[in-house]
């Protein structure tokens, strides 16, 4: 579906100035909104139904159409653009710059890309969908430095959502959830961070089990495990050229994150969350998508339950995220819930403590990608990890910290500034 036009591209300074405005905008979703609650919501509802049939119109298109579709999406876009105060504003806004990849214009959907790549609502995925179209069309005739605008993107990517660059083999998986098929791929309700998220859900820590959520997404979502059709051609034409975070059972992950956003009181995140899933999901999604904003409509500000932490859970997850080689995450568990766990929650502390440095201990440099690891090792998760005692006190920055945001806002448009013209025929 992505059919790249064979215009040179510019040296794109214009380009990078809309860049900057742009994610300026981006960023400032969490301001007093122009409008009340009701109207927001309810003009949300439309922009949702409204993307969605340019997705499902998308997605019927064959290889012949795929590209005059995409132009007749993006047409109906300008004629009715989304306000940049709207709800999930940069949600549409980076459907838009797949409208445009699918199109064949292939400079503006970089600028769109990148215009997103510092916003707390879509900068995963924005970043991954640069690096996949800054990839040289040739990679057996391309140079090492026709690369180094994708790598810079990928690292980028790594930092701004964590979890996509940590250990998480299905060796590992299987092992959390006691699957001994080694063909299958798990699915994502049945990763351990889902696993986790669920968990936080169910003891009513609402605010946390968003993040995990997110988490749990992020990290099966760039897996390389990624599945296509086999059986028709325009099938796994069509499947070979999904958006990334169409991955299967993201969008149902998606909707539950956009209720424990609601839950926890952010109707901005819950916003997000929901349009990913009506706009990429099935059906049902869709169909669930509509009902819960629907629900947020006639109770914006919910008041839930008080939370109860589960001490027997509590362990579970810390054990969850060792097997994932996440002790930093099992560590914060642990010690913030002491009092609850009492003398058994010291004794796991301290065995993931000495499991967590021996792990570091035995992980040279060049094996594996959980934490950059340069003689002496003084860096892990980008924070500074020279002593025993910085590398036991590390935190794993949850997807889309404001400190990764800013690092991407400023690189990417580094990045696009110095981008050559791509390659003949890319």
């Amino acid at each position: 579906m992505i059919i790249h036009d064979k215009a040179r591209i510019p040296m794109l300074i214009l380009l990078v100035v809309a860049f900057s405005g742009a994610c300026d905008s981006g960023l400032a979703q969490g301001l007093a909104p122009a409008q009340p609650a009701e109207d927001r919501l309810q003009e949300l509802q439309g922009q949702c139904s409204r993307f969605r049939q340019f997705r499902v119109r998308l997605d019927q298109a064959g290889r012949a159409d795929a590209a005059a579709v995409a132009e007749q999406c993006l047409k109906a876009c300008e004629a009715a653009p989304v306000p940049a105060d709207a709800l999930a504003a940069d949600v549409f806004a980076l459907y838009r710059a797949w409208l445009m990849e699918a199109s064949g214009k292939r400079s503006e959907a970089i600028a769109a890309y990148a215009a997103v790549a510092g916003s707390p609502a879509v900068a995963p995925e924005a970043l991954h969908s640069l690096a996949r179209i800054l990839e040289p069309a040739d990679w057996q005739a391309a140079e090492d430095e026709d690369y180094e605008a994708r790598n810079a993107c990928e690292t980028l990517l790594s930092a701004v959502a964590p979890t996509a660059q940590m250990d998480l083999s299905f060796a590992n998986t299987r092992l959390a959830i006691g699957d001994g098929d080694p063909y299958r791929t798990p699915l994502l309700h049945e990763m351990p961070l889902a696993q986790v998220a669920e968990k936080l859900a169910a003891m009513g820590m609402h605010a946390q089990a968003a993040h995990a959520f997110r988490e749990a997404i992020y990290a099966a979502d760039f897996d390389r495990f990624n599945r296509y059709s086999d059986r028709y051609e325009e099938d796994e034409y069509r499947e070979r050229n999904r958006a990334p975070w169409e991955s299967d059972g993201v969008p149902a992950a998606w909707l539950a994150a956009a209720r424990e956003e609601w839950l926890s009181g952010s109707i901005d995140r819950a916003a997000d969350c929901v349009a990913k899933a009506i706009i990429f999901g099935g059906e049902r999604e869709a169909h669930k998508g509509i009902e819960l904003i629907a629900r947020i409509r006639q109770e914006p500000n919910p008041k839930p339950q008080p939370p109860k932490p589960d001490p027997e859970w509590l362990k579970q997850m810390a054990w969850i995220y060792t097997q994932m080689n996440m002790h930093p995450k099992a560590l914060a568990i642990l010690s913030e819930h002491r009092g609850l766990l009492a003398e058994s929650g010291k004794v796991l502390e301290q065995n993931y403590a000495d499991a967590w440095l021996e792990y570091l201990e035995h992980r040279g440099e060049g094996h594996g990608c959980l934490v950059t690891i340069l003689p002496p090792l003084t860096q892990l998760y980008g924070q500074p990890a020279a002593t025993r005692e910085e590398r036991l006190k590390l935190a794993i920055p949850p997807p889309c910290s404001p400190a990764a945001l800013a690092k991407a806002k400023q690189q990417v448009r580094e990045i696009v500034r110095n981008l050559k013209p791509p390659a003949a025929g890319q």
